[in-house]
């Protein structure tokens, strides 16, 4: 599975990784990095992920390097030092690494049982809910769990079509009108509508930029670029819903010859 989202969102991506970066994270934090994790930092240094772990929050994976997100810039509430006396502290909070986190929650590799030599489960820190869960064995563990729902759930389009002959296509037949909701967003053009019944629909080439970032107003994109759904080259559009229970869209593709 490609696990990395496509477009990378380029400030949250570290410099390619380096030995002697590996070195010295592993040096400040006091534990053996898992090699899952540094085989895909390998790939990309961080960013946001495709897939998510059922029932839990995602904003990415930290990679390591200058600026935030790294797990070299420890940002979790409850990570010693705690300056607030009030604030609750897991037990052996020095022993949990965060590599994922939204400030009300982090995941963490756990070295309190394995050790810093050790392969570390993967938990779930609740800090509202004052809790530890657990969530996988170890990290190559939590990462066969993940779900890529975009993968698993969107419909394609392989046919020789543009972005918004298809939207008026759909549009005909579903009675509704897109929206264009540009490239701000996700860092590639995407078509928008919501349906009379409630269903949303949206729209986007399936070749996209390989990495975007943001100047003022401005989407800045990359030469390069890569596949949303990498396992379909031949899909040319993504169509995305929610709330269509009923398969409406999947219907009107159909009807509309896609």
């Amino acid at each position: 599975m490609v696990l990395w989202s496509v477009p990378a969102y380029l400030p949250f991506v570290q410099p390619p990784l380096t030995e002697g970066a590996v070195r010295a994270a592993e040096e400040q934090l006091g534990v053996r990095l898992p090699a899952a994790y540094l085989a895909m930092l390998a790939v990309q240094n961080g960013g946001y992920l495709r897939a998510t772990w059922p029932g839990l929050p995602h904003e990415g994976l930290s990679g390591i390097g200058p600026h935030v997100p790294s797990i070299t810039l420890d940002g979790a509430w409850w990570r010693p030092p705690v300056e607030d006396d009030d604030m609750w502290v897991p037990d052996g909070a020095a022993r949990l690494i965060p590599f994922d986190g939204g400030g009300h929650w982090d995941l963490c590799w756990d070295y309190r049982e394995c050790g810093p030599d050790g392969e570390p489960a993967v938990v779930y820190v609740d800090v509202d809910g004052e809790s530890v869960s657990p969530v996988a064995g170890d990290f190559d563990m939590f990462l066969a769990g993940l779900v890529d729902e975009a993968e698993a759930s969107a419909l394609r389009v392989r046919a020789g079509v543009g972005l918004d002959e298809l939207a008026a296509a759909l549009g005909e037949e579903l009675g509704c009108a897109f929206v264009d909701l540009g490239e701000w967003a996700h860092g590639y053009r995407q078509l928008h509508a919501r349906l009379a019944g409630g269903a949303q629909v949206w729209l986007g080439e399936n070749r996209v930029p390989a990495g975007f970032h943001r100047e003022g107003r401005q989407v800045v994109v990359t030469t390069e670029t890569a596949l949303r759904l990498p396992a379909d080259p031949r899909c040319t559009i993504v169509v995305e819903t929610a709330d269509d229970e009923d398969g409406v869209v999947r219907t009107a593709l159909k009807s509309a010859g896609y």
